[in-house]
């Protein structure tokens, strides 16, 4: 018989004996799908945000470029506009360069207003990504002037839902932001906004004539992608750029501004748009793949166990097949077509929990993860899951074929009878399957106690302000109706005057960079008269605008000095707030009241205009900004937007109580004010906090459960071997309580056996844990690798489930009746 008509006849006799011993089979389908099942879903996370290239023509030449100055502690800036003007012109190595920004705009008529948000583009950025709309046409260059802006492009599902779907939508007007937009395309169906996946719809930026020259350079507010030559490479690009500035700081700076660009170490980098799209959660992601492998590789270690197990109690059947004249290949076929047949049942629960998996995890927010909408089990994470899955059918066969063909005719039909070498073999192999079982674990256990550290380290921060009872909303001015610092100053006056005449509310003020919001401005301050020493680097720390009140809105304390008060007038001394971090930078061991600080020119600059002076007048304690865990803070300042106004406010408002009603009362006040804007963003201080922590506590609760189910795998296979011992040994155990020995002797014999098992694979174990832990130090924060309170902890736990799992079977031991077991039965 061929061999393929053989292993079909095999997979026909696998499922025949598989239906008879139906609770094996159960237990082995499920281990398997519970452990596939996290592998698909782990998978299809990794796939879609790590893997898997952008949803582009060519994406592989796309790159993301941006301004790095890490002396003043600025690594990722954005782009100025002038850089996209000279790196379209000057840079040969790319094809097309586009500008890009996140906005927001105001869509409805007055009254009935919404907030959604949307792009700013340039006229390259859907040419660049390869996208041609389907009704309409995008933009052109006479587009990016702030007089001729007012132009749209749709997102498919914004045509629909706003709309309808209308088939005459090109050359309409849409009301935003209180004017009349007109509408110049739509966008395919299948395009995904990896840059915006949450833009509705895309206007022009309006480049202003003042953006266009030199004098912007470092004004840095744009986002910006590259499109690489066929030919050419991103070292070949950055180079291109590295010598574009060369020469303009040659060419347009004073020799004081362009060391003080070489001392904070200016450069352009440049990087694949994928993975730059991603560095933030790729680590993450990656522990999570290896928690998930772990648990996979613990699953296959435990149904082998079994699969040997049942391998053992069939030695008979099987030898007597060998001895009728079988050949090895077919007693070879006959195991790896059960393995096939359980693999492949396995494989279809996991792919059903796997699906359900990941709707549980959209429900943890899944989908707020870059190119989370992009997520889902398609051929590709089929395919990426074929290959372990074969994989362990491969192992279920080979374990046991190995361990029946090794055994020899002879041993095998002796073996049963007298607990010969088969026997022994297969207490060994149990062993050393069992040991590597409680290794992984360990590994896994240490991981995760790690993580848990790293996050009640996280969550154990002082903010440096009082999350509770702070709400915060978000108000949009648009520059067509409120285009200078008058109206802006107005509108925030009589905004902070109703707001704060609200029942239950305590305090409120107006803040352009919240806490917690994504959004950072960064920029070089200094003392007046300050020389940096040569080589020193000035240090761009973050500038935030902010109202009267607001540092007692937020509950942080003003060390010394005052806040900003109402007198804070347009017309007054201009003052600034530095936090605690940057007071002790400048003024170690004095105080910097009544000190005055240059913004917004270099040190040594012979003219400074007034406005580029500020006049210290308070110091406050050091605030996280966006994140809870980075240690990059160089220092925060704070300007009043009574001086500095701002037409992106964000509320922050104290209440006395969490009341529902108050996002009403704020629209209310909203719409007597201006009925065209739209009130967005309301949000709790402590929702934000608890959303910048959300990827470390959805890690932790996913290492949780993988944990959990390997502590549970571990102890099943110490259980089944020790028991599988205890069966083996019966005689033995017989006749030492027939020399005398108690059951407590007996019972410490088989715990010892089941214990010296653990104790290695904790010793084999621990070395992997630490190395994992090493790797993913980035991870951490708070604790250190080799953490000895969560060595300790992870050790004693896996220990005591271990010393409950071997109990049970030591226990069975010293149950046996001497003569029962002496005499075979």
């Amino acid at each position: 018989m061929p061999p393929l008509d053989s292993f079909v006849r095999e997979i026909r006799l696998a499922f025949r004996h598989l239906a008879r011993e139906r609770t094996f089979a159960a237990v082995v389908v499920l281990t398997l799908g519970v452990c596939i099942g996290a592998n698909v879903a782990a998978f299809s996370v990794l796939n879609a945000i790590v893997l898997r290239p952008l949803p582009y023509a060519d994406a592989n030449r796309i790159v993301t470029i941006y301004n790095s100055y890490p002396g003043a502690g600025v690594e990722r800036g954005s782009n100025a506009a002038i850089d996209f003007f000279l790196r379209r012109e000057h840079v040969e190595a790319f094809e097309q360069v586009a500008a890009y920004q996140p906005w927001g705009h105001t869509v409805g008529e007055a009254g009935s207003t919404e907030r959604v948000r949307t792009m700013r583009v340039t006229a390259s950025f859907f040419p660049l990504l390869g996208v041609e709309p389907v009704l309409g046409r995008g933009f052109v260059e006479d587009e990016m002037w702030p007089d001729q802006a007012m132009k749209i492009v749709l997102t498919h599902g914004y045509w629909q839902e706003r709309l309808g779907g209308a088939s005459d939508v090109v050359g309409r007007g849409l009301r935003v932001d209180g004017q009349s937009f007109l509408v110049v395309g739509v966008l395919p169906q299948d395009f995904l906004g990896v840059f915006g996946p949450d833009a509705r719809f895309f206007v022009p930026i309006p480049f202003t004539e003042l953006e266009r020259t030199i004098a912007s350079w470092h004004n840095n507010r744009y986002q910006m992608l590259g499109r690489l030559g066929e030919e050419t490479t991103i070292e070949q690009a950055a180079a291109q750029i590295d010598a574009l500035n060369a020469s303009l700081i040659e060419e347009s700076l004073t020799p004081s501004a362009g060391q003080v660009l070489d001392d904070v170490g200016y450069h352009t980098v440049v990087s694949g748009a994928g993975p730059d799209l991603v560095r933030d959660i790729r680590a993450l992601l990656l522990f999570l793949w290896v928690g998930v492998a772990l648990v996979f590789v613990i699953g296959c270690v435990n149904v082998a166990n079994l699969m040997l197990a049942r391998a053992h109690a069939r030695l008979d059947g099987l030898a007597t097949r060998l001895a009728l004249g079988a050949r090895g290949f077919q007693l070879t076929w006959h195991l790896l077509a059960e393995g096939v047949v359980l693999t492949t049942l396995g494989s279809v629960v996991g792919i059903a929990l796997g699906a359900l998996g990941l709707r549980l995890l959209f429900g943890m927010g899944l989908e707020d993860l870059p190119r989370g909408s992009e997520i889902a089990i398609d051929g590709a994470v089929l395919a990426g899951t074929a290959v372990p899955m074969l994989g362990t059918a491969a192992f279920l066969g080979v374990v046991p074929t190995a361990y029946v063909m090794g055994s020899g005719v002879g041993n095998v039909l002796r073996a049963e009878g007298v607990g010969g070498t088969s026997g022994r073999r297969a207490v060994l192999l149990r062993a050393g399957l069992v040991t590597a079982q409680v290794a992984l674990s360990f590994v896994l256990l240490v991981g995760t106690g790690l993580m848990f550290r790293s996050l009640r380290s996280a969550v154990a921060v002082d903010p440096g302000f009082e999350p509770a009872g702070l709400v915060t909303a978000e108000v949009s001015l648009p520059e067509m109706r409120y285009p200078d610092d008058g109206s802006q100053r107005r509108f925030a006056d009589d905004l902070l005057a109703e707001v704060r005449s609200l029942a239950g509310v305590q305090a409120a003020s107006v803040v352009s960079e919240a806490p917690f919001s994504g959004r950072v401005s960064a920029s070089v301050i200094f003392p007046e008269g300050y020389e940096p020493r040569p080589g020193e680097s000035l240090l761009s720390p973050l500038q935030t605008r902010a109202g009267p009140g607001y540092f007692e809105a937020m509950g942080t304390e003003v060390l010394e000095g005052r806040g900003f008060e109402e007198r804070d007038g347009g017309n007054g001394l201009d003052v600034v707030v530095i936090d605690e971090w940057l007071a002790s930078r400048y003024w170690p061991g004095a105080s910097p009241i009544g000190a005055r600080m240059v913004y917004g020119a270099a040190p040594g600059d012979s003219a400074l205009d007034p406005e580029n002076m500020a006049t210290v007048i308070g110091v406050v304690e050091t605030v996280k900004h966006n994140s809870l865990v980075s240690g990059d803070h160089v220092g925060a300042y704070y300007f009043t937007y009574r001086q500095r106004p701002f037409a992106d406010l964000t509320l922050v408002v104290r209440v006395a109580a969490r009341t529902e009603q108050l996002p009403g009362a704020l629209r209310q006040v909203l719409r007597r004010l201006d009925p065209e804007l739209a009130l967005y963003g309301v949000e709790t201080m402590e929702n934000r906090l608890a959303g910048s922590l959300a990827p470390r506590r959805a890690a932790v609760l996913l290492l949780g459960i993988f944990s959990a189910v390997a502590l549970l795998l571990t102890a099943v296979g110490l259980y089944g071997a020790l028991s599988y011992s205890v069966t083996r040994r019966r005689r033995e155990m017989a006749i030492r309580v027939a020399m005398g020995s108690t059951p407590d002797q007996v019972f410490r014999i088989v715990l010892g056996h089941g214990l010296r098992v653990t104790v290695l694979g904790l010793l084999l174990g621990g070395v992997g844990a630490i190395g994992l832990a090493r790797l993913a130090r980035t991870l951490l924060f708070g604790v250190e690798p080799t953490d000895p309170s969560v060595l300790a902890g992870m050790t004693f736990l896996l220990t005591v489930v271990a010393a409950v799992a071997c109990a049970v079977p030591a226990w069975h031991a010293t149950r046996l009746e001497p003569s029962v077991s002496l005499r075979g039965d």
